[in-house]
């Protein structure tokens, strides 16, 4: 009977200290989401980095540097800043402190030396408006000094949103083809001379819409490869998908309305944009491009 009361006591005291390790973590949950601040300032701020002015330092790292970014800022406990940038394909978590003058806060983030956007981030933040300079790790690499002006985008799915009608831009440069030609002069000499081809997209590209339209066969058979590459990513640029390929990121970061915030959309695609994906792959597999000479 003794021993059956001090297991019961024992059950008891056990039960009773769970019970308190979960009342003190909810606590604990609760008392960090209290201390959230400035949850207004929460949100994606897009523009890009200056272009370089000194060309005599220029390398194939500091040309990638015109490229968009995009500072996302999570949280924001205390003063400290819980952040994330994008550019160039490259994502990197950011994490600092927050001061505040009066209206307006100031910022310093810094990231992962070993990552391409490692550095600190030194801004301040006005309304939606953020200034400020990219200030690399090695102090000596003045040249990748760079000075960003961002603007807070506001991120809401429009299955209606479309491409700017720019053909120029819809080249894919990242599969070109150098093709040499023979030359024959009239005096009977030989020559040769190599251009540059790359595969381009058709103007369908700003007028089918795969979030709107279930699309048919005949809407898609005579359809450039690219062009179904492009109508089909632009269901997730709706989305919010933030591309790898750089290729897609040259056609979508200058788009206004895009905003890169996840990894993975599928589970946010409607059933018509399902349909239409599986459509434009399969013809993907048997579509050919069009490749036209372009200066570069």
């Amino acid at each position: 009977m003794k021993k059956l009361i001090l297991i019961v006591l024992l059950f008891g005291l056990i039960t009773s200290c769970q019970d308190k390790k979960k009342t003190e973590k909810v606590a604990v949950n609760n008392a960090a989401v209290k201390h959230e601040t400035n949850k207004e300032l929460y949100g994606v701020y897009a523009g890009k980095f200056d272009e370089k002015d000194d060309e005599d330092n220029a390398d194939e790292y500091d040309d990638r540097m015109g490229f968009k970014l995009f500072l996302i800022i999570k949280r924001i406990s205390g003063d400290t800043v819980y952040a994330q940038g994008k550019a160039f394909g490259e994502t990197m978590a950011l994490t600092g402190k927050m001061q505040k003058d009066g209206q307006h806060f100031s910022f310093t983030l810094g990231g992962d030396k070993d990552n391409t956007l490692g550095g600190e981030y030194i801004f301040k933040l006005v309304d939606s408006q953020i200034t400020g300079d990219f200030v690399p790790f090695d102090k000596s690499e003045t040249y990748r000094n760079r000075h960003f002006e961002l603007t807070k985008k506001k991120f809401e799915y429009d299955a209606s949103l479309m491409l700017v009608d720019d053909s120029t831009r819809y080249v894919d440069w990242s599969k070109a083809k150098n093709i040499k030609n023979i030359i024959k002069y009239d005096d009977g000499s030989i020559d040769t001379a190599e251009n540059t081809f790359s595969r381009s997209a058709s103007k369908d590209i700003f007028s089918v819409n795969a979030s709107t339209k279930q699309l048919t066969e005949a809407d898609v058979k005579n359809l450039r490869k690219l062009d179904l590459e492009i109508i089909r990513n632009t269901i997730f640029a709706r989305h919010g998908y933030a591309f790898q390929k750089e290729t897609f990121r040259s056609f979508f970061d200058p788009v206004d309305w895009y905003v890169p915030l996840y990894t993975n959309v599928d589970g946010k695609l409607t059933e018509l944009e399902k349909n239409n994906i599986k459509l434009l792959k399969r013809f993907e597999k048997y579509a050919e491009d069009n490749y036209d000479a372009f200066g570069r």
